[in-house]
C-alpha cells in the first residue's frame, strides 16, 4: 500500500519502506540494551554480566 502509494505520486516507491527497515533493528538494539539487567541469577554466576 505504500509504495503504491508513494509510486502515484511520482516519488521513488520504496524509500520509505527501506528506510523504516534500516532504523527497525537500532530501535530492537536500543530497547534490548535499556530492557535488559543485571539480576540475582547474575549475582549467582548463571549468567555472565552486561
Amino acid at each position: 500500500y505504500v509504495s503504491d502509494a508513494r509510486q502515484a505520486t511520482g516519488t521513488h516507491a520504496f524509500d520509505s519502506i527501506v528506510i523504516a527497515l534500516g532504523i527497525i533493528p537500532f530501535v530492537g538494539m536500543i530497547l534490548a540494551l535499556l530492557l535488559l539487567r543485571n539480576n540475582q541469577a547474575t549475582d549467582q554466576g548463571l549468567v555472565r554480566r552486561l
